[in-house]
């Protein structure tokens, strides 16, 4: 393994220290709620940025792309595109979209 990668793996943190909190479960948007406030806070560049990955219906192929967190409703993510965009012809084509 190379020197690069090995360093990574040092760096590597010890995800037991900060269990999920169990009533996560109940409430996923609870917790993404909850990690975005941190994110917003934390100055990051960009906490709203995300990768949202479709499918063509037609070919089936995969697709990512970076798009922005406008909005957070009740049990919704918000996010603004062009309708004549690949994009948005994915999303119409098969609804079910991954982020």
């Amino acid at each position: 393994m190379s020197k690069h990668i090995e360093r990574l793996r040092d760096e590597h943190k010890d995800f037991d220290l900060n269990a999920l909190d169990e009533s996560f479960a109940n409430d996923p948007f609870k917790a993404f709620q909850e990690w975005f406030d941190e994110a917003c806070s934390s100055k990051e560049p960009e906490p709203n940025a995300f990768s949202l990955c479709s499918v063509n219906s037609q070919n089936s192929q995969p697709s990512s792309r970076i798009v922005y967190l406008k909005e957070l409703r009740s049990k919704e993510f918000v996010f603004y595109t062009n309708y004549q965009s690949e994009k948005s012809d994915d999303i119409n084509g098969n609804p079910r979209v991954s982020m």
